[in-house]
């Protein structure tokens, strides 16, 4: 008598134990809210206390007889409780490296070729905050998403959201330009890579331009909680040799 009556308690509490066990299910439904991306995103980053965000750019001109490309790389690591970050930029002319604390104290160092030089800035040219924030804006709104299965990104299992979007050259710059007596064709390809709890571990950004080249941009964030931001080998260097300004 006592089993029948608490039945369909017990049966209630399995379902409800069965859904929050499945925590690794697909995090949002098609189509996509930014605000709510956003918001879950940020979250994660702010109570992972740091992090390392990747962002990698590659640019292609031209065709199989004359092409060339542009690289680049930047890595930011964040401390969200101290607000201390550490940015270093790689381009194709040097290597720029900031070191800024979290009281806004800055201290740059640009190396290109077998020079270094040194400044440094108290105005806080960098915010912590604006590197958990995933700047995706109202895309999420304006493009079609859908939901592509699962995948592997760097041992975390992610939901992967695509978009595809097809735009002649003048609609996407919003005049009646054209290249050579006709309207180019861009086609652009978006993935999000957004793991159970809400965290965007990577996006994959892919645009062609017909008859001028390609770009792709990904940014991945990884090493939650484990970041060292400490101060980097050259800080002592740039103190000795810059004055604030």
């Amino acid at each position: 008598m006592r089993l029948r009556q608490f039945g369909p308690v017990l049966l209630v509490v399995l379902v409800v134990l069965a859904g929050c066990s499945g925590s690794g299910g697909q995090p949002y439904q098609t189509p996509l809210n930014s605000t709510q991306v956003e918001q879950s995103h940020t979250q994660a980053l702010e109570e992972s206390g740091s992090f390392t965000y990747r962002l990698t750019t590659n640019t292609s001109f031209g065709d199989e007889q004359a092409s060339s490309s542009l690289s680049g790389g930047t890595t930011v690591k964040v401390d969200t409780e101290s607000d201390a970050l550490a940015v270093n930029t790689t381009t194709a002319l040097g290597n720029l490296s900031v070191y800024q604390f979290g009281n806004g104290t800055a201290f740059l160092r640009l190396t290109m070729g077998d020079r270094t030089q040194y400044a440094r800035g108290d105005d806080g040219r960098y915010n912590a905050s604006q590197f958990t924030h995933l700047g995706l804006g109202n895309l999420t709104e304006s493009v079609n998403f859908t939901h592509n299965g699962t995948a592997t990104v760097e041992g975390d299992t992610v939901h992967e959201y695509v978009a595809h979007e097809n735009q002649t050259l003048s609609a996407l710059a919003g005049t009646n330009t054209t290249m050579g007596g006709s309207d180019a064709n861009v086609t652009s390809t978006l993935r999000v890579y957004v793991r159970s709890d809400g965290l965007v571990k990577k996006y994959r950004y892919h645009v062609a331009y017909e008859g001028v080249g390609t770009m792709d941009v990904t940014g991945r964030y990884t090493d939650l909680g484990s970041t060292d931001v400490s101060p980097p080998p050259w800080l002592d260097d740039a103190r000795a040799n810059t004055t604030a300004s």
